[in-house]
């Protein structure tokens, strides 16, 4: 199973109406060059895949949760990371996909250890999809930027560094542009 948390309601619509859609290559034409000849789409919501959003009633999601962990044939959970919150506990699932990064990492964290709780059995995976040169890459930099000066500070932890020094002086510029080192092109951080 794959549970998908987002932050941005637009990004929830938008992924609601792409996997209710006959024809997912419709909506995301990449899916035709990673899948030839694969046809996909045609999910229905509460038979397939569930969400969770600001407007779902409490009663509501304690039924969604409970049968997300029940019913094995549910492909997919979409939550805002806002509107699941504190409590959630889907050990049904071992992946999460952040889509939309916050500007609180610790918004991110709560997201992952919704899967990644005590009762969890199996190996738990996150993945971060991020916009190449985009101001999500910058929100993340700095996310990971406090992350590490909170776990400096706060917990007293001495961390590896991730970032050169002259990185992280740079965060402060408005259009800071770097170049990968290995594919040779240009970025924003």
């Amino acid at each position: 199973m794959l549970n998908l948390i987002v932050f941005e309601i637009q990004t929830l619509d938008f992924l609601t109406e792409v996997l209710a859609s006959k024809d997912w290559q419709l909506s995301c034409p990449s899916l035709q060059e990673s899948f030839p000849g694969i046809s996909m789409g045609g999910w229905t919501q509460n038979v397939d895949f569930l969400r969770i959003d600001g407007q779902t009633s409490s009663n509501e999601r304690g039924e969604l949760l409970k049968d997300f962990s029940n019913n094995k044939k549910l492909k997919l959970f979409l939550i805002s990371s806002v509107a699941g919150g504190i409590g959630t506990n889907l050990v049904s699932a071992n992946r999460v996909v952040l889509m939309d990064s916050h500007f609180n990492p610790t918004i991110d964290l709560q997201a992952i250890y919704r899967c990644y709780r005590y009762g969890q059995t199996r190996n738990v995976f996150a993945y971060r999809l991020l916009t190449q040169g985009s101001m999500e890459e910058k929100v993340y930099s700095r996310a990971v930027n406090k992350t590490g000066l909170g776990n400096r500070v706060i917990d007293g932890k001495e961390l590896r560094r991730c970032f050169k020094q002259d990185e992280i002086n740079s965060l402060a510029t408005v259009d800071d542009w770097v170049e990968c080192v290995r594919c040779q092109q240009w970025r924003m951080l």
